[in-house]
């Protein structure tokens, strides 16, 4: 983000900070939503803070939340504050920006307004089991835990993730890994994302709004991209974990490490 934000102040470009996955986390001193001009949080019902499906969008320009707040309901402009004192309703209809509805329900917004009273505490659990499990996995030397990034306060979890190397578990196949460990803790373990230039989301192109020309078309086609560390990723060295994982207790992280080394202990066995 630091290096992101000094090239688009160089060039007077605003900076969209994707935080889907990362509800509460801080970094230097500042809670994530909170580093560039517009942020989106993501409340579908994978992710740490839910209520089934929506998101949030933070920023701290006045001008961009009219527009944000007019977007998401029907483009009308929101009143600033009513004579009863309330802010939200909306006695001008349509004169401002032409959009949809994109508004949440009151049952969704009950929902997450639960949520908080525990959200804290849960951020601060799945924290302190990753660093823990990433102490212990770190200690055994078998997989690598991914890099915490310099200037992270605190680091909320979606998926908590390791490298593996085929090699050091005696050539025993990376799907054949996810397998047994998701089989000796009765959990799920999976492999990152797709890469984004092999991803079923974009395959077929259907879109119809997209399709201006054949040549657009194949301009905003991701194949025509290679990324070979984000394949390696996916298809060789990955294996994630969804954040349920860590709302266990200190002895389920070390359950974790455990399964990892019976697995390398009997690894020629399960090949």
């Amino acid at each position: 983000m630091d290096a992101i934000l000094q090239i688009a102040d160089r060039h007077g470009l605003y900076v969209i900070e994707d935080a889907a996955h990362q509800h509460g986390s801080v970094f230097k001193g500042k809670k994530i939503g909170n580093l560039a001009h517009v942020a989106s949080f993501s409340l579908q019902n994978s992710k740490v803070f839910t209520c089934g499906e929506g998101g949030v969008i933070t920023t701290n320009d006045d001008d961009i939340a009219e527009k944000l707040d007019a977007l998401r309901n029907c483009g009308r402009r929101p009143v600033k504050e009513t004579q009863d004192g309330h802010t939200g309703n909306y006695a001008i209809v349509g004169n401002f920006i032409q959009s949809g509805n994109y508004r949440i329900t009151e049952f969704q917004a009950a929902v997450l307004l639960g949520q908080l009273e525990k959200f804290e505490p849960q951020v601060e659990l799945r924290e302190r089991n990753a660093l823990h499990l990433n102490k212990l996995i770190n200690e055994q030397g078998l997989l690598k835990p991914m890099r915490r990034q310099e200037g992270t306060d605190r680091q909320s979890y979606f998926n908590i993730a390791f490298r593996y190397d085929e090699d050091l578990f005696k050539g025993l196949h990376i799907d054949t890994f996810r397998r047994a460990m998701s089989a000796e803790l009765d959990y799920p373990f999976t492999a990152c994302y797709q890469p984004l230039n092999d991803c079923e989301l974009y395959s077929p192109l259907t879109k119809k709004r997209h399709q201006l020309s054949e040549e657009y078309t194949k301009q905003i086609d991701p194949k025509r991209f290679k990324l070979k560390e984000a394949e390696r990723a996916y298809k060789s060295t990955s294996v994630c974990a969804h954040h349920k994982l860590l709302l266990g207790t200190g002895s389920d992280m070390e359950q974790v490490a455990e399964a990892v080394q019976k697995i390398w202990d009997n690894a020629s066995e399960i090949l």
